[in-house]
């Protein structure tokens, strides 16, 4: 289970699923999520996923759309069983190698401990 905290804009601690759309708000507004994705994803999942730029490219429109699903508010915990998610697979392996919590159906997936402060 992944402890991330994050300081908001405003400098406020934020935790869990927060923390995880705070980070991922600075990686797309620095244009930073591609480079994100080549650091902090697992080895096996780029090694099987990441052959071409463009490869990389459509990872980060799904890190993207997981962001956008999230901020909407409409999804607490990101669903994989969305009909708008077209590969649930890749989709499932890229919140693994990056440890983003998500759900399919009543499991969740990496849970995050949430803080209170």
């Amino acid at each position: 289970m992944e402890n991330r905290v994050y300081k908001n804009e405003d400098g406020k601690v934020v935790s869990g699923g927060a923390a995880d759309q705070h980070f991922l708000k600075k990686h797309i507004e620095n244009d930073s999520l591609l480079t994100f994705i080549q650091n902090k994803a697992r080895q096996e999942f780029k090694d099987k996923y990441i052959k071409t730029k463009t490869d990389l490219i459509e990872l980060g429109e799904m890190l993207k759309m997981y962001y956008q699903v999230l901020k909407s508010g409409e999804e607490i915990i990101f669903n994989i069983d969305a009909f708008y998610i077209y590969d649930k697979q890749r989709m499932r392996d890229l919140l693994d190698a990056l440890d983003f919590n998500y759900r399919i159906g009543e499991d969740i997936y990496n849970p995050v401990v949430l803080g209170v402060w």
